[in-house]
């Protein structure tokens, strides 16, 4: 089943087409994407191989376009994938993707996006970087898929990006997602960053902090989008306050940079902020659904911000509470969130500092 935040993608990438190639097409067995050393007989069958691939990718039928993305895909799906492999291939591909990103055309720049997440070089996760700044939501949605896939190959040490390459990267997505508008987008985003999140990976403290910052911004302007797509919004908070909850109660069992959980702790703050001003929204009140979703956000936001002020804070026990007045009506709510993002709340003081009226009711 296609997910939610592959919405967009699902529209513009169907997947039941078959990716097949032509019978008579060069071939580019797994037994040459596993070699350690690559002669120039292999490159040029990688360059014949690339050429054929890369037609697909800029036919102008969409199921050529398509098969061009599969095809390109096949040979780095290969189970060992070697690192000359990689580097060769991407080289091949490098100059050629980077025009079809940049062509314009929304279709064939989200294929291209997603070979070139899979490559995983330094030169395509630059590619990425740009296409998040794309004013097409498709692609910068694609965008958040393919750096998905680059660091998922990277945490799993089948990519060699350089850690200051990878660590830029993941800065930059954190830049990106902060000045995102389009709640799908930021879903996807946060999907993208979780990738490298986990407690081994060595890019875990990047990730999270990205995650944080970027989510607090994004949601600190949808709380003055009045046309927003809140049901989308929702959705997006559960899954980034699902995120920040996990990461906060499995960091405890390693040292945690406070950086990162002063970044997920704003988070919530504009999470929370965001749930107040929708319970008390009488003009576009919450559907069953969004009301859920919220209710688990506000949940998950509660438990990691209980975490985080008595690791971080050193602050007295807390008692959730958010939860329950929540469901209590928006009157009941918003008191008990003003006892963390009020003027006086929990939040405003070290070592967070928040600006109560950066949080104030809109």
């Amino acid at each position: 089943m296609i997910s939610r935040r592959l919405a967009l993608l699902a529209a513009l990438l169907p997947l039941g087409l078959a990716p097949a190639a032509p019978a008579q097409s060069t071939q580019l067995p797994c037994a040459i994407a596993s070699q350690q050393s690559i002669g120039s007989n292999e490159k040029n069958l990688i360059a014949q191989y690339t050429t054929e691939g890369l037609k697909l990718l800029n036919a102008d039928d969409p199921t050529e376009v398509q098969r061009g993305r599969e095809r390109l895909l096949t040979p780095l799906r290969c189970p060992d994938v070697s690192a000359s492999f990689r580097v060769e291939y991407g080289r091949a591909l490098e100059n050629a993707l980077k025009a079809t990103i940049n062509s314009g055309d929304a279709f064939r720049a989200a294929n291209a996006l997603l070979v070139a997440g899979m490559i995983a070089s330094n030169s395509s996760i630059q590619a990425i970087d740009a296409a998040m700044q794309s004013p097409v939501e498709s692609v910068r949605a694609a965008a958040a898929v393919a750096l998905q896939q680059t660091l998922r190959e990277q945490v799993t040490g089948r990519a060699r990006l350089t850690s200051t390459v990878a660590e830029s990267a993941i800065t930059s997505a954190g830049r990106r997602l902060a000045a995102e508008t389009s709640p799908t987008v930021v879903e996807s985003m946060i999907v993208a960053l979780r990738a490298a999140s986990a407690n081994d990976s060595p890019l875990v403290t990047q990730a999270l902090k990205a995650i944080g910052e970027g989510a607090a911004g994004a949601f600190a302007k949808a709380r003055s989008d009045d046309e927003a797509n809140t049901l989308a919004w929702a959705r997006a908070a559960e899954r980034a306050t699902e995120t920040l909850w996990r990461a906060t109660y499995d960091s405890q069992v390693r040292q945690v940079d406070q950086a990162q959980s002063v970044a997920a702790a704003t988070a919530c703050a504009h999470i929370i902020a965001y749930a107040r001003d929708r319970a008390a929204d009488q003009d576009r009140p919450m559907s069953d659904e969004e009301h859920q979703l919220l209710a688990k956000s506000i949940n998950s936001a509660e438990a990691a911000l209980i975490l985080i002020h008595s690791g971080v804070a050193g602050g007295a026990p807390v008692t959730k509470t958010l939860a329950d007045a929540f469901e209590s009506g928006p009157d009941a709510f918003a008191r008990e969130a003003d006892k963390w993002i009020g003027a006086s709340g929990r939040l405003t003081k070290a070592p967070y500092r928040l600006d109560a009226d950066d949080l104030a009711a809109e």
